[in-house]
């Protein structure tokens, strides 16, 4: 974990490992994998939703996207050099 807030991802399938900023009794953070297909040119805001702001719990939590914008800069180069199909697809690890 490296405490950046913005990552840049490509259009189509992904897995992105997300962490909760709030730390546990013993200051750990928990990690989750939250599957989500990217939009071209599209900018997502996510939170960490956990079951009690009152616990020290930091284990059950859920990722919700909280909104999705338009990057209007990215539009404007995507109508120029549209991507494939392929882009789309889920890309294989090896």
């Amino acid at each position: 974990f490296d405490n950046r807030r913005t990552r840049n991802v490509d259009p189509g399938f992904r897995l992105v490992r997300l962490t909760t900023t709030k730390p546990d009794s013993r200051g750990h953070h928990t990690y989750t994998s939250f599957p989500i297909f990217v939009k071209p040119c599209i900018r997502y805001y996510v939170s960490a939703q956990h079951e009690s702001n009152l616990t020290t719990d930091n284990n059950n939590w859920d990722v919700v996207v909280l909104k999705e914008e338009p990057i209007e800069g990215c539009k404007k180069l995507l109508k120029n050099n549209p991507p494939s199909e392929q882009d789309a697809l889920p890309r294989s690890s090896s």
